[in-house]
């Protein structure tokens, strides 16, 4: 259904806050000033008093001012576009279209600081939509009346190019994908090359010599560079990757993965892997569940096949095995973001491409 909030003429009391909220942004109503009285405001408007406390009503109920009784309303000292965020994600949860363990580890994340005080975040949904679709709508909302210091992105959202908060908004943008480009904004990711190059060496650390690998699902070009870069870490370590010990799988359908495992563990001990790579916490559960099964319980994680998995920290799968956890600090990452942000709405180049290395367990603060 198409949108129609688009051609109605605002309001007196809309147009009232519009002009004081362009003050408060531009800094011409600095945090902490006091906002004109309200008989001022009726006069230079010809409005009521009652329409001027309606747009008095409007900027407090979207954190711009502080009323303070008789001393008058103040601008507040850390007015949305200064600390409040747009997290936007593609579709709610629970859709019946998937949620990747990153997405909910980002999501949390942002509630624990959010819980510091230091910042707010609003997740939006539906950056797949269609522009007139009520949830991007909210969006555009708050994007045109300054209520976001910035957005952030967890994929890069399909038809961005047709919506008000990528075509006309200056805010500053991070997309939290690797390997991604969406013009005029920042992206900052986990680093999966360095995900591997630690996870190899722990292994020929362990005295382990076949390695079997498993990935997220990839395109062809994607999985040949993803096994070359594992083959010739490998190759240099003297460690041996059979080209059937490379396996990959969707993460929104992880039980595949748990057969995959499964034909894995039934090949003769000398043939099968002693180490096992696991490079997205989608899959974990699933894969050592293949793997018992499959070698109708020969096969022991942590004695006869060493598991290091990924995690996005410190939201870790709940496994009954002995695994080594290495990934990325999700604290870091949305920290990362909101440090990026402040740059670029400060005039400053933060690097447009910055990459997360991956940490094991115990070197996670």
């Amino acid at each position: 259904m198409k949108a129609t909030t688009r051609l109605q003429a605002p309001t007196k009391h809309q147009l009232i806050a519009e002009e004081l909220r362009q003050q408060i942004v531009s800094g011409k109503l600095a945090p902490g000033a006091r906002l004109p009285t309200r008989t001022i405001l009726e006069q230079r408007f010809d409005a009521s008093r009652q329409t001027v406390q309606q747009a008095f009503d409007l900027l407090s109920n979207e954190g711009f001012v502080e009323p303070r009784g008789r001393q008058g309303t103040f601008v507040a000292e850390r007015p949305p576009f200064l600390r409040h965020y747009a997290l936007i994600f593609p579709h709610r949860p629970h859709e019946g279209r998937g949620w990747p363990r990153y997405w909910t580890a980002i999501f949390h994340e942002a509630q624990a600081l959010q819980r510091t005080g230091r910042c707010r975040f609003t997740p939006f949904y539906g950056s797949d939509s269609d522009p007139a679709h009520t949830l991007y709508m909210g969006l555009e909302h708050a994007v045109a009346n300054h209520q976001v210091a910035g957005l952030i992105l967890v994929c890069t959202p399909r038809g961005h190019h047709q919506h008000i908060a990528f075509e006309e908004s200056t805010l500053p943008r991070v997309l939290l994908a690797p390997h991604a480009d969406l013009p005029g904004t920042m992206i900052l990711g986990p680093d999966p090359n360095s995900f591997l190059d630690r996870a190899i060496a722990c292994m020929a650390e362990r005295g382990r010599r076949r390695i079997g690998l498993l990935f997220q699902e990839m395109d062809e070009l994607e999985a040949t560079q993803a096994a070359t870069t594992a083959r010739t870490r490998c190759d240099q370590l003297g460690l041996d990757l059979q080209f059937e010990w490379i396996h990959g799988c969707n993460p929104l359908t992880p039980h595949w993965a748990a057969r995959s495992m499964a034909l894995m563990a039934c090949l003769p001990d000398a043939e099968r892997p002693d180490g096992l790579i696991i490079c997205d916490d989608n899959l974990v559960e699933q894969a050592i569940r293949g793997l018992v099964r499959g070698s109708k319980q020969t096969v022991t994680p942590g004695k006869d096949i060493d598991i290091i998995a990924h995690a996005n920290f410190p939201w870790i799968p709940q496994v009954d095995y002995p695994v080594t956890w290495l990934g990325f600090n999700m604290r870091e990452l949305v920290n990362t973001c909101i440090e990026n942000i402040e740059l670029q709405r400060r005039g400053e180049n933060p690097p447009s491409n910055t990459s997360l290395k991956a940490v094991f367990e115990h070197e996670v603060p």
